[in-house]
């Protein structure tokens, strides 16, 4: 019972439907069945307008529960509801009675007032002394019980047409029993006999220009509805007969016409009487009957609304939930071994039928498999060779001749003859009606077991404490916070705090400062690096009209371990950009070992002469001091092209001739990585490449890969110049006739 309820509602009118509607919209999982002993147009819900009006105070909130209701639903579903909103008078000599209607629905309605005299008298014939004037909502039953009605049946709510004589009836099946049973709720409960009916008859006019609802003396009265305006009644207490006599007619208009005689002419549409169920006093309570095999239910009443059902039924609705979820209240807090195991015994019950219906389903596949596999097998020959059972105990061979015809039951010892084909289209359909049935059954199975398993976990942890909820209102935990924060210590006071962030800020400050210091700096440190590379009297690497390199002795002097870090920066990007100037990335490594055996060497050498050497620079710087700024191009590295078609290595640095070395010194050649100029075109090269020289040679590149030309590094050894080698020219082979058959194969 904890974990899924059985509800049974008694009545279809509008207390009972609308009591369903309201536990399926709390409940869902809830299974809920509705009983009634007569059709929806024979209850009291049927013929009524449903205009809102209240006569006993002590309901009122129920009643501004339902206006609620009305409300939200005619702006949000419209007519298909019934629900519209109108205005109209109340008119009475008894000033009390319409005093109490202030009372009770004043701050409910819209624009509740009092007419005056001169309103009375302009607006009826015959006025009477007192009138109240108001605006509510109307719920025509015949439209509005029918919506609801819609709604639960989507939502799987059962409708069984069947009299129930006494609660207790049903109860032995039920969790929950909901008497809404109307005039025959008292009968029905078994202990109440207070319930007495109060006949009224309507009749349904086709008078459709009529837009106000209007009362005298709250007996006779008009209502407008959606195609049809509602004209009544007559009040007889305890008359149980609903047959419309010409007295009730004559009663009814005669009152009605005083009021409006216009209403003379309109056509009577249709007419209907119904018994509203009185009571001193409604009658919603909660209560548990227990049946003589000790079985708990929870019966819960709901009747006697009289002819307020309309005004009532959602309050009512909402109350009856409430009765609910204060039962599961209980039971959860009276949750014990006893009741666990009833619980258990119940469910284990319901596992074991399920499961063996399960099985049984099952079977009936299978059985239905074999025959369908057996037909396919006999449609695929004209005869088959079997065994005929004669007797219980005896058989005899026997040919089967008729492979494709059949004999099959529908039901009830109804057979139909079919092919094969078509007997196995009726097993398919079969087995896929199955085939759900099975699936349905393992659902059902899955759940069982999960309440099972859920229920035991829900015992053992269940130690007699309640879990408290509190409902999270955003305006209040606004408050909250905010009153903590005020009576929150901050963690330093405010004084040292503030002495902080000032200090903080004198910081910053200062750091902007340094920085604008620091960049001042390296803007200085620039420009001291230009006017030294503009100053330096001896260019590093030299680009000579030979195209030979020089590189600057001093720069190889050092050994690695005393570069500074800015010389092995600049050393990696002067690889960087030979290899990359050269094409010659992927041998960047032979560059290095080049560049580093040519320091070695000069290092030996400026050892053994160094008093020549330094003679031979202030020479150097002598001669380059007496040349204009224009005629210097210096770099700190560079490359040059040679006339030569191949890459001069470390080793052939010994073999430069002397003159060679005087022509770098002397600064005939172009740099072509200098700051200064960064054109890498050597014009003189070029000039002595368009000179008519039988000794020139013709540089053409092998490849857009290879460079063909001379990598020379500088250095101040005496070098001896190669001789060339004279080039051996192959003799041509002598010219073999060829036979004119083989040149013209070779042309085709």
């Amino acid at each position: 019972m904890m974990f899924s309820k059985n509800i049974a509602i008694i009545g279809e009118g509008v207390i009972g439907v609308s009591s369903a509607l309201a536990i399926n919209q709390k409940f869902p999982h809830y299974k809920i069945t509705i009983f009634h002993d007569r059709p929806f147009d024979k209850t009291c819900s049927f013929g009524p307008a449903g205009l809102f009006r209240l006569d006993k105070e002590e309901l009122k909130p129920l009643a501004k529960v339902t206006f609620e209701r009305m409300a939200f639903l005619e702006k949000t579903e419209g007519p298909k509801t019934g629900i519209k909103l109108l205005s109209g008078h109340i008119q009475s000599d008894d000033k009390e009675r319409l005093t109490l209607q202030e009372k009770n629905m004043s701050d409910i309605v819209y624009n509740f007032r009092w007419l005056t005299d001169r309103e009375r008298q302009s607006l009826f014939i015959d006025p009477l002394n007192f009138c109240i004037h108001y605006t509510a909502y109307a719920s025509e039953g015949k439209k509005y019980v029918p919506w609801m009605k819609e709604i639960l049946q989507k939502n799987g709510i059962q409708f069984i047409r069947k009299e129930i004589k006494n609660v207790n009836e049903i109860g032995k099946d039920y969790d929950i029993v909901i008497n809404c049973g109307g005039l025959n709720g008292g009968k029905i409960s078994g202990d109440d006999d207070t319930v007495y009916p109060i006949r009224g008859v309507v009749l349904e006019l086709d008078s459709i220009w009529h837009k106000h609802f209007n009362y005298k003396d709250f007996v006779n009265f008009t209502i407008p509805m959606s195609n049809s305006v509602a004209l009544g009644t007559v009040k007889q207490d305890h008359r149980y007969d609903t047959k419309i006599t010409d007295d009730d007619r004559k009663e009814i208009w005669d009152n009605y016409l005083k009021i409006h005689p216009t209403m003379k002419e309109a056509k009577i549409l249709n007419e209907w009487c119904h018994l509203r169920p009185e009571r001193k006093s409604l009658r919603l309570e909660s209560e548990i009957r227990k049946l003589d095999n000790d079985k708990k239910y929870l019966l819960i009443h709901n009747y006697g609304h009289g002819g307020n059902g309309f005004t009532l039924h959602w309050g009512c609705a909402l109350k009856v939930v409430e009765f609910i979820e204060n039962n599961i209240k209980i039971q959860a807090n009276s949750w014990d071994s006893k009741s666990f195991q009833t619980f258990k015994r119940y469910r284990e019950a319901k596992l074991k039928g399920l499961k063996d219906s399960l099985i049984e389903e099952e079977k009936q596949i299978k059985n239905l498999e074999n025959i369908k596999n057996q037909i396919t097998e006999y449609g695929k020959k004209l005869t088959h060779n079997l065994w005929m059972p004669f007797g219980n105990v005896a058989f005899f061979p026997a040919k089967l001749y008729n492979t494709n015809k059949y004999t099959v039951l529908l039901g009830d010892n109804y057979f139909v003859d079919a092919s094969g084909h078509e007997a196995c289209g009726i097993i398919d359909r079969r087995l896929e009606l199955l085939n759900e049935r099975v699936e349905k059954f393992k659902t059902a199975i899955k759940n069982t077991e999960d309440e099972i398993k859920y229920g035991g976990q829900f015992f053992q942890n269940s130690d007699g404490t309640v879990e408290i909820i509190e409902e999270y209102v955003e305006p209040d935990e606004e408050t909250k916070k905010k009153r903590a924060m005020e009576f929150k210590k901050p963690s330093i006071p405010e004084e040292e705090y503030n002495q902080l962030m000032a200090k903080l800020d004198e910081l910053e400050l200062l750091e902007d400062g340094s920085d604008e210091e620091d960049d001042d700096d390296d803007e200085d440190e620039e420009n001291d690096e230009e006017e030294n590379l503009d100053s330096d009297d001896e260019p590093d690497v030299v680009i000579e009209g030979d195209s030979k390199i020089k590189a600057k002795k001093n720069d190889l002097d050092s050994d690695d371990d005393d570069v500074s870090e800015d010389g092995v920066i600049l050393h990696n990007e002067i690889v960087d950009d030979l290899a990359n100037f050269l094409g010659l990335q992927d041998k960047r490594d032979q560059l290095i070992e080049i560049l580093k055996k040519g320091r070695d060497l000069t290092e030996i050498y400026n050892k053994e002469n160094n008093s020549e050497e330094v003679m031979e620079t202030n020479e150097v710087k002598k001669e380059l001091s007496n040349k204009t700024f224009d005629e210097k191009k210096t770099l700190k590295r560079g490359v040059s092209w040679s006339a030569e078609d191949e890459v001069q290595t470390i080793e052939k640095i010994d073999e430069l001739s002397s003159k060679e070395l005087e022509m770098k010194v002397n600064g005939v050649g172009k740099g072509i990585l200098t700051n200064k100029d960064p054109s890498p075109i050597d014009h003189e090269a070029v000039k002595r490449m368009n000179e008519e020289d039988v000794n020139t040679c013709k540089i053409e590149p092998m490849s857009k890969e290879a460079f063909t030309q001379n990598i020379v590094e500088r250095s101040s050894i005496p070098m001896i110049p190669e001789e060339p080698q004279a080039t051996e020219i192959p003799e041509a082979e002598p010219y073999k006739p060829m036979s004119r058959f083989k040149r013209s194969k070779m042309w085709h």
